[in-house]
């Protein structure tokens, strides 16, 4: 049997380190990240490289996910979306109101709580650290 080809998922957000944790955990488990803090590229993958899912920060510094969101619909795309967000305020939980969903093909909400900022910290500290021990035991076999 031939394997399934890897589902491919675009992922926008404006913080660099959310990113690389979604890329991890995607190619962890198979997917192909399209990863993008600018949402221009992220309309251009969508238009060229028609991924299987979006997963939408809310939150961005020259467009806000909804916009963005609608946009693309008007456009005719029609991939599934998750959104997150570290905050939802009452006029977004209007705007993202179970009725809608639908009409956005918004599949899930997921709130991100701030505590996420400090395990990414705590993740790229512990990857320094395992680097330089790393490399402490290949320059002690080197001598």
């Amino acid at each position: 049997m031939v394997p399934p080809e890897p589902r491919e998922v675009l992922v926008i957000d404006d913080e660099v380190d959310i990113l690389d944790v979604y890329k991890d955990i995607l190619q962890t488990h198979n997917y192909v990240p399209i990863a993008t803090t600018l949402w221009t590229e992220a309309v251009d993958a969508v238009q060229n490289q028609n991924p299987d899912l979006l997963i939408l920060d809310l939150n961005m510094p020259t467009i806000d996910g909804v916009a963005l969101l609608k946009f693309l619909r008007e456009q005719g795309h029609s991939l599934p979306v998750i959104v997150v967000s570290g905050y939802i305020s009452k006029d977004l939980e209007e705007t993202l109101h179970p009725l809608r969903h639908k009409t956005l093909g918004i599949i899930a909400i997921i709130c991100i709580l701030i505590g996420l900022a400090v395990v990414i910290a705590d993740k790229r500290q512990f990857l320094k650290s395992r680097a330089i021990v790393i490399q402490q035991a290949q320059d002690a076999t080197d001598q």
